[in-house]
């Protein structure tokens, strides 16, 4: 599995759900594998896939981070399933999911998804922001400045926390207003 973003040495897709790179450089989209894959390994026996958990787990990521960073968040959506189907825990997937799914105005979903990665580390940065950013966009203001308070004690000069509550705190004046 790639790294990055590929295009199959066989048949020039980018579109396949997995890519397979040996060592030599041979990249391969699952449907060429599948129908060539075996007989090119035993023609190149010294040449196995790169292939283990820890990799596929890291190249998954990886790949989910660069399609966020192109905007194609339904894309790394299914990256980072893909790891929580392997790894139902994995705190970086959950957290990077649930900034994917911000990006496509799935907030409940969002919130969900935090609470899931804040069952596992209560004081993860990350999912904290997320949550309180899936909050306010739900207009709970209340829940959402309980949660900037407490990224704030975690860590007090973070600006993202700070400008959250005050816009927080303004729209829970109106409110009262």
């Amino acid at each position: 599995m790639s790294k990055w973003l590929d295009k199959c040495n066989n048949c020039n897709s980018e579109d396949s759900s997995d890519f397979w790179d040996y060592k030599d450089g041979t990249v391969l989209c699952d449907k060429c594998q599948k129908a060539i894959g075996e007989q090119w390994e035993k023609e190149h026996s010294y040449y196995k896939p790169l292939i283990n958990q820890k990799t596929i787990l890291t190249n998954l990521h990886n790949k989910g981070c660069v399609l966020i960073n192109s905007n194609k968040f339904d894309k790394a959506i299914k990256n980072f399933d893909k790891i929580l189907s392997i790894e139902p825990k994995n705190l970086s997937a959950l957290v990077n999911k649930s900034f994917a799914l911000i990006k496509l105005n799935k907030y409940a979903e969002t919130i969900d998804l935090c609470n899931k990665a804040l069952s596992i580390d209560s004081n993860n940065l990350g999912a904290l922001h997320n949550k309180s950013y899936a909050l306010s966009s739900l207009s709970k203001f209340d829940e959402a400045l309980k949660i900037y308070n407490k990224i704030l004690s975690i860590n007090p000069k973070n600006t993202d926390a700070i400008s959250g509550k005050k816009i927080a705190l303004d729209n829970l004046n109106k409110k009262t207003q």
